[in-house]
């Protein structure tokens, strides 16, 4: 009988605790957003010495939700930002209207990081390769040069330039902010960051490619009629630019290059169809 009741006990225990192990309630990890106003935000972050990490989208964004389901659930991208001050905008609020005009933001979703003097370094392009994200922040926390610096780099010290330079300037969006070009740059100049990536050892192709993209969009900007903020189709068709057919070929050929240069063929390709 004493036999029969501990080995009741017994069995009730062991229910009991793997009832609790069942309904544990596992613990998500998120990322910690900044609760307070974006000039808080940048109080902290010089107070903490911490780059700043800000987010400007919207719920009916399709690139903002994707960005939202894929990038901000990645482990190791929310454990980079622990080193950050991040800061979420909805850009349907006032508050984030008014941010916007201040750091001449363009569209969604933008990204943008602050040093913690509340320099901007760099602007991450939306629709690259999802995988990206995590390296690109990775290359921002140790960066302490704007993109505005490096592009004055490429023009006076191109033979200066790291590696990793010219992959924050090959990541840099270029779409959503002209501030870091001189404004009498040519479209040769991303040609130039081109070969640079090229000449790397080992060569960066994945840098090589994006700037080509760039460089050809630029081509396309310079001969296009300019009206407001949209350009006008061309009244005759754009100069072929020599070998860009085969350079396409090449990056089209390639899955790698391919998914580096997504957001250039996703939103770019019609642009490209002269060449």
């Amino acid at each position: 009988m004493k036999n029969i009741l501990t080995l009741t006990l017994l069995t009730i225990l062991l229910s009991t605790t793997l009832f609790s192990c069942s309904t544990k309630t596992e613990i998500i990890p998120h990322i910690n957003w900044f609760e307070g106003s974006v000039e808080e935000a940048f109080a902290v972050a010089e107070k903490n010495n911490k780059p700043l990490f800000l987010y400007w989208g919207a719920v009916w964004c399709p690139p903002c939700q994707e960005i939202k389901h894929t990038v901000f659930k990645s482990r190791r991208f929310i454990a980079q930002t622990e080193s950050f001050i991040p800061v979420y905008l909805d850009g349907d609020t006032e508050a984030a209207q008014l941010n916007g005009e201040k750091f001449g933001v363009k569209g969604y979703p933008t990204m943008i990081i602050f040093n913690s003097k509340h320099d901007e370094i760099t602007r991450i392009p939306g629709g690259i390769d999802i995988s990206r994200y995590n390296d690109i922040l990775a290359l921002s926390l140790n960066s302490i040069t704007p993109t505005k610096m490096l592009v004055q780099k490429v023009i006076s010290q191109p033979e200066k330039l790291s590696g990793n330079e010219l992959k924050q300037l090959a990541y840099y969006s270029w779409g959503q902010d002209s501030g870091a070009l001189p404004e009498d740059y040519k479209p040769a100049l991303f040609l130039t960051m081109s070969e640079l990536a090229s000449k790397q050892e080992p060569a960066d192709e994945i840098s090589s490619a994006r700037f080509y993209m760039q460089y050809l969009y630029e081509v396309y900007k310079a001969a296009s009629k300019k009206e407001g903020n949209k350009y006008k189709e061309r009244d005759e068709p754009t100069e072929i630019v020599s070998g860009a057919y085969k350079l396409i070929e090449t990056i089209l050929a390639s899955e790698e290059l391919t998914l580096a240069c997504w957001d250039s063929i996703a939103y770019s390709a019609s642009d490209f169809c002269p060449f």
